[in-house]
């Protein structure tokens, strides 16, 4: 995506960022002849203006772009003070086709150019994929289309079993498909080493769902250069590195440090749209299933502490801003609202806010969940490893390979690998895409009084700055509480991890014990949280947003999905949805807000006029 940004001298200069992006405000001014001659001689993809482009110099610069798609977005400073568009931030509007230009109109406030940048990409993104310029989820019919021959449902292979793919088999069982899905693993209800599972049973047996989980971990800064080197430092120096890069992952960092402000602040909000409709999604499955829920240790409501006044009032705006705060609380008021927090120490608690949300014990919920699709028909076969893909003449997927050499065949193939089996995916657009980025978690009693909310913790500077603390209950029945935190950059490899550097991770997560629930930790002894110690290691992407990506199947089609960060198991529902739509043929948001190239379509140099018309003569 190239960038032609036509405002006043200086004035946005600090919301760039990037070098596709070139100012000229020597053409804020200039006649109308001026501005058509600079955009033919220069073929941006985007204009972002804050002066009106005529019809001709629009329609000149339109033909001289194709076959590429143009993009004005119209800075409106009448907009400035009380804007009534349509985004849900209230700062864009898309407005129509104007001679063969896709028209956007932001309001002239907050960082106008960062913002008519990241509306400007999303709609690139759906351009280059060939989807409409506005999009809204299509509403399921009750029954999938049937095939071909119309006597049968739709034969769906899923490959991988993490907490994304089985909720997936849910949905898609429910909705009249036929399901069978390989694990390579073990059944997650056998009572297996932890080391045995993948991320979803592996790790702590908790999960959370809030508004904003799977966050976007760029530095979103718009008003100077974003730091981006969470990578090239290890945990003991407030990093994320827990291994010595090799130069395949290398390229993979220099991805995530690439991403721009005002990128990150797009990525991130697409997210959240996920999140949100994910919430829609789990709510009604909550009043539907409620036994199923109940079952797991569902826990309402979330509680976030912040040690940093100045986070906590950003926090605050920002929770607000998505509808998601239910109660904002001064430190005196959560030591008095929730007694099992009186001791947390003073430096570690300035505030706090009640947000929507939930926790279930992730390793029961899989259990139910298993149970109840096995009930339905899904065909489980577990322990059975997907090691290779069979595709036609064509390059179409017609099946794959186990380890045994046997050959499953489908209509259709949903591929969820978790963070080891990206292998399947060699030669494509997909490989390297996903590694692995490791989390702790340690347990220690509940005690008397008890906590009741499970909690969120921010904990500014620390070495594990960020916390969940889930609610749970223990085989016996005993209350406990399940500490989850820390990132750790593990790459492709997770047996390469430093040990020196997973003591320093401990170390935090203890010391995050130590500060908050220090009564807990002393009536259970050191030694005994240390030794309760799991880690897990989640699917991440250097953009960090999921990938979802389909291709054609002999009898259908076949899709990837997965690098969800932080947030498989929250955005697991609007995954599902997605999914569905792939198969029906439908478009979905996700389509493009999660393609694999989304990333390197933004930021990697257009090729010139000459090479773009031969590429596609």
């Amino acid at each position: 995506m190239d960038v032609l940004v036509i405002v006043p001298p200086g004035a946005y200069a600090h919301d760039l960022g990037t070098t596709l992006v070139d100012a000229r405000s020597d053409l804020v001014d200039a006649a109308d002849h001026e501005v058509r001659d600079a955009l033919v001689e220069r073929l941006p993809t985007v204009v972002i203006h804050s002066r009106p482009l005529s019809d001709d110099v629009l329609a000149a610069w339109s033909s001289a772009c194709q076959p590429k798609p143009a993009i004005s977005v119209y800075i409106d400073a009448r907009l400035a003070e009380s804007a009534t568009l349509s985004d849900p931030d209230g700062w864009s509007s898309y407005a129509g086709t104007n001679a063969g230009v896709h028209s956007l109109v932001v309001a002239g406030r907050d960082h106008p150019v960062s913002r008519a940048l990241s509306v400007a990409e999303r709609l690139f993104q759906r351009l280059r994929l060939g989807m409409p310029p506005t999009e809204a989820i299509a509403e399921q019919p009750a029954l999938p289309s049937p095939t071909p021959n119309g006597k049968r449902p739709r034969q769906v292979l899923l490959v991988g079993l993490g907490i994304v793919n089985l909720v997936t088999a849910r949905f898609l069982s429910r909705a009249g498909f036929a399901v069978t899905v390989l694990e390579g693993g073990p059944d997650p209800r056998a009572d297996r080493s932890w080391t045995q599972y993948g991320c979803s049973r592996g790790g702590g047996n908790a999960r959370m769902f809030t508004l904003t989980e799977a966050d976007d971990y760029h530095d979103k800064a718009l008003a100077s250069p974003p730091v981006n080197d969470l990578f090239r430092r290890p945990i003991s120096e407030r990093g994320w590195l827990l291994c010595h890069p090799r130069p395949s992952e290398d390229s993979w960092i220099r991805d995530f440090e690439r991403v721009p402000g005002w990128l990150a602040y797009a990525f991130n909000g697409d997210i959240f749209s996920f999140n949100k409709r994910s919430a829609a999604l789990w709510e009604e499955w909550l009043q539907s299933d409620p036994a199923l829920f109940q079952g797991a240790g569902l826990r309402h409501d979330i509680l976030r502490l912040y040690s940093d006044p100045t986070y906590l009032s950003h926090a605050i705006r920002r929770h607000a801003s998505i509808g998601a705060i239910r109660e904002v609380y001064t430190s005196q008021e959560v030591r008095r609202e929730f007694p099992a927090l009186r001791d947390a120490a003073g430096a570690a608690l300035t505030g706090a806010i009640g947000v929507q949300g939930f926790t279930v014990q992730i390793h029961d919920f899989m259990a139910l969940l298993l149970d109840q699709i096995a009930g339905d028909g899904v065909d489980l076969q577990f322990e059975t490893p997907v090691t290779g893909l069979d595709r036609d003449r064509r390059g179409r997927v017609a099946g794959v390979v186990t380890s045994t050499g046997e050959f499953w065949h489908a209509d259709d193939y949903v591929f969820s690998p978790g963070t080891t089996g990206w292998d399947l995916a060699r030669g494509s657009e997909l490989e390297h895409k996903v590694h692995g980025i490791l989390g702790g978690w340690v347990r220690l009693p509940n005690m008397v009084p008890r906590l009741h909310n499970s909690l969120k913790l921010t904990y500014t500077g620390h070495y594990a700055e960020d916390a969940n603390v889930t609610v749970a209950e223990t085989p016996t029945g005993e209350s406990e509480l399940i500490v989850g935190s820390g990132y750790g950059y593990v790459g492709l490899d997770a047996r390469r991890l430093r040990t020196e550097q997973l003591e320093v991770l401990l170390d935090a997560i203890v010391d995050t014990v130590k500060a908050y629930f220090p009564r807990a930790l002393e009536a259970a002894g050191e030694c005994a949280v240390r030794s309760t110690f799991q880690y897990c290691v989640r699917p991440w992407t250097a953009s960090n947003l999921g990938i979802f990506h389909g291709e054609d199947a002999v009898a259908g089609v076949a899709v990837w999905t997965g690098g969800h960060n932080t947030g498989g198991f929250a955005q697991a529902p609007a995954v599902a949805e997605a999914v569905i739509s792939s198969l029906r043929g439908q478009p979905h948001p996700m389509h493009w807000a999660y393609s694999p190239g989304r990333l390197d379509a933004v930021l990697s140099a257009p090729p010139r006029r000459s090479m773009f018309r031969a590429i596609n003569s």
